[in-house]
C-alpha cells in the first residue's frame, strides 16, 4: 500500500484536477467503458488523468478490480490516450482475464489500425491460446505497418518455423538480412532453420556469420555440436578449444572436446583431457564413468571392469551397476549381467535401460518365455508401465511368430495410451505385415489426426497411395512434408521418387531415387524402382545395372523372380 506521504500527494493531485478540470465525475460513472471508443467529441483530458491516477494508485496497491474500473473510466474520458489504452489489456492479463483482454484488443485494433503495439499483444494472446495462424496473421499485419522492425520480423520467422513452414520462415529471415546483413539474430535464426531442414552448408555459412558478429560461449558450443553432427571434427575441435581458452574449467566444453577427440580416434588425447577435467570437476565420479565408457567402447572391457569395480567399492551406484552389466555382456557372461540388472530398482534412472538389456539378453539366450513374462509383469504394474514396453512385447510375439497376440498387445497399449501416436503407428505397421492393408491405412490416418507431422505415417500413407496409383496429388503433398521433416531418410526419398514415377515425371523420379539409393545402398526395392525410372527414360544400361543390383540384394524369392523377368525383358529390347 502507498505510504502516508504518497497518499497526500495523490490527494493533492485529485483536488487540483477537480478544481481545474471541469469534468463531471458522476457523468463518467454512467458511461459505457467495457470497450475502447474513438469518438473524439467525448475527450476530457482532466477527467481521464484523474481516473488514470486513481487506477495507478489502485494497481500499485494490488487492487486490480478497482484499477481496471478506473482505467476503463479514464479511457471513456479520453479514448485517444494511448497511455491509458495500453494499461487496460495488460491489467486484464495480469488478472487472468485473457478472453476479456482479447475481446478488448480486437475492438481497439479494429478502431486503431495503426496502433501496432496492441496488435502484437493481441497476436501473443492468440499464440498463447494455441491459435497460431491468427497470431501469424497479426504479426504479418504488424510487419506491414513497421517493415523495418527487426523484432517483429524475427518473431514472425520463428512462428513460421514453429509451424514447419520453412519456406516462409526463410523468406522472412533472408529479407531481414538483405536490409541488415549484420543482424546477429537474423543470421543465427536462419542458421538454425537451415540446420533444421538439412541445408548444412548454408547453415554453416550463416552460423559463421553470426559468430563473427557476436562471439559467445553458447553460440560456439551450439556450432561445435552442429559440426560434430556432420562429422566436421576439425572445426568442432577448434570451437571447443576457443571456449576453453576463455574458461579452462568449462566442463561442457571439455566433455565436447573429449567426445570429438574420440570421434577422431585420438584416444590418448581424450584420456589426457579427462584427467585434466577430473582435477577440477565437482563430480569426479562422473569422469570415472565416462572413462569406463571410453574403455568399453574402445574394446577394452577389462580396463572398464577394473575401474567400475573400484567405483562400486566406494559407494553403490546404479549407473556403475548398469555399466558393469554391459561389461559382463561384452565378456560373454550373460548370467552375470542378468544378476546385476535384476537388482536395479524400478525407481532408478537406469531401470528402463536395464530392462531393455535384460530383454535383449533373454532373447539372445533363447529364453523368450522369461522375456515375455518380464515385460508382462512391467505392463501389469501401473508404477512401471510405459508405452514403449507394449511395442517391445509386441515385437517379441512377432518373433515367435504370433501376429494376433502382437496385435492384441498393441491394441491394449492403445487403450491405455490413446494419444500415443507412435504406439498407434506400430499397430498400423503390424496390420500391414499381417496383410490387413485397409485397416493399416485407417490406423495410419488416425496417427496423422493425432500428429499431423508424423513423418513415418505421412510416408506410409503417401507411398501406399502411390503404389495403388491413386490420390497421387495428396500422396505427393504427404511425402514432400515427410521429406522436409526427415531430409536424410532414404526410404522417404524412395517414396517421393515413386510418386513422381506414377505421375509420369520420370526425371524427378530418377533424381529422388538416385538420392534414395545413395542414402540406403542396401535396399533392393529402391534399386528396383530406380531401374523402372531409368527404363522409362530409355536409359537401358543404367536400368539393367539397377535391376541387377536389386537382384543381388534381394532375399525374397518372389521378388527375385520378378526382377529376373525384368532383366530378361530389358535385354531383348
Amino acid at each position: 500500500m502507498p505510504n502516508a506521504r504518497q497518499s497526500h500527494v495523490f490527494l493533492s493531485i485529485f483536488v487540483l484536477v477537480i478544481l481545474t478540470g471541469g469534468c463531471s465525475l458522476s457523468t463518467v460513472e454512467k458511461q459505457e467503458t467495457q470497450s475502447p471508443s474513438s469518438d473524439r467529441s467525448t475527450i476530457d483530458s482532466s477527467c481521464a488523468y484523474f481516473y488514470f491516477l486513481r487506477g495507478s494508485q489502485a494497481e500499485y496497491g494490488q487492487h486490480f478490480d478497482e484499477a481496471l474500473n478506473a482505467y476503463q473510466k479514464a479511457s471513456a474520458c479520453d479514448p485517444t490516450a494511448n497511455y491509458i489504452s495500453e494499461k487496460i489489456p495488460i491489467l486484464m492479463i495480469k488478472m487472468g482475464k485473457l478472453p476479456e483482454a482479447e475481446k478488448w484488443l480486437q475492438t481497439f485494433v479494429a478502431g486503431h489500425p495503426d496502433e501496432n503495439s496492441q496488435r502484437l499483444l493481441l497476436a501473443d494472446i492468440n499464440i498463447h491460446n494455441g491459435n497460431l495462424p491468427e497470431g501469424i496473421r497479426l504479426y504479418r499485419e504488424g510487419l506491414v505497418h513497421e517493415p523495418d522492425n527487426e523484432a517483429i520480423a524475427l518473431r514472425l520467422g520463428l512462428l513460421y518455423g514453429q509451424q514447419k513452414d520453412y519456406t516462409r520462415a526463410e523468406e522472412i529471415f533472408s529479407g531481414l538480412l538483405k536490409k541488415n546483413a549484420k543482424s546477429y539474430f537474423g543470421n543465427l535464426y536462419l542458421a538454425r532453420l537451415f540446420n533444421e531442414t538439412g541445408a548444412r552448408e548454408r547453415a554453416a555459412a550463416t552460423y559463421e556469420a553470426a559468430l563473427a558478429l557476436n562471439w559467445s560461449k553458447e553460440l560456439a558450443m551450439e556450432m561445435a555440436e552442429f559440426y560434430s553432427q556432420y562429422q566436421n571434427y576439425d572445426r568442432a575441435l577448434s570451437l571447443y578449444r576457443s571456449i576453453l581458452a576463455t574458461d579452462k574449467k568449462d566442463e561442457q566444453a571439455s566433455l565436447g572436446l573429449i567426445q570429438t577427440l574420440l570421434s577422431m580416434d585420438l584416444e590418448k588425447q581424450a584420456i589426457a583431457e579427462l584427467s585434466r577435467l577430473r582435477s577440477f570437476s565437482r563430480h569426479p565420479e562422473k569422469i570415472d564413468l565416462i572413462e569406463s565408457q571410453i574403455y568399453l567402447s574402445r574394446g577394452k572391457p577389462a580396463m572398464a571392469e577394473k575401474l567400475l569395480l573400484s567405483m562400486s567399492k566406494k559407494r553403490r551406484s546404479t549407473q556403475v551397476e548398469y555399466l558393469l552389466a554391459v561389461v559382463y555382456l561384452d565378456q560373454k557372461k550373460p548370467d552375470s549381467a542378468l544378476r546385476i540388472l535384476k537388482n536395479i530398482s524400478p525407481k532408478s534412472e537406469e531401470y528402463e535401460s536395464s530392462l531393455f538389456l535384460q530383454i535383449r539378453i533373454l532373447r539372445d539366450t533363447k529364453r523368450l518365455k522369461e522375456a515375455l513374462a518380464l515385460l508382462e509383469k512391467n505392463i501389469a504394474d501401473t508404477a512401471t508401465r510405459k508405452p514403449v514396453y507394449y511395442a517391445l512385447l509386441s515385437s517379441l510375439y512377432q518373433e515367435i511368430p504370433d501376429m494376433e497376440k502382437g496385435l492384441n498387445v498393441l491394441r491394449e497399449g492403445n487403450s491405455q495410451y490413446p494419444d500415443n501416436a507412435q504406439l498407434l503407428f506400430e499397430q498400423a505397421i503390424l496390420l500391414e505385415k499381417a496383410g490387413q492393408h485397409a485397416q493399416a491405412m485407417t490406423t495410419a490416418e488416425k496417427v496423422l489426426q493425432l500428429q499431423p507431422n508424423h513423418p513415418e505415417a505421412l510416408n506410409f500413407v503417401g507411398y501406399s497411395w502411390a503404389d495403388e496409383n491413386t490420390n497421387l496429388d495428396r500422396a505427393l503433398e504427404y511425402i514432400k512434408r515427410a521429406v522436409t521433416l526427415k531430409p536424410e531418410n532414404g526410404f522417404i526419398h524412395d517414396s517421393l521418387g515413386w510418386v513422381y514415377y506414377r505421375l509420369g515425371d520420370f526425371n524427378r523420379a530418377r533424381e529422388e531415387l538416385e538420392k534414395a539409393s545413395t542414402l540406403e545402398s542396401r535396399d533392393p526395392h529402391i534399386f528396383d524402382h530406380l531401374g523402372d525410372a531409368y527404363k522409362a527414360l530409355g536409359q537401358k544400361e543404367k536400368a539393367l545395372e539397377a535391376y541387377t543390383k536389386a537382384l543381388e540384394l534381394s532375399a525374397n524369392e518372389n521378388d527375385k523372380q520378378t526382377l529376373q523377368k525384368k532383366i530378361e525383358a530389358l535385354k531383348t529390347l
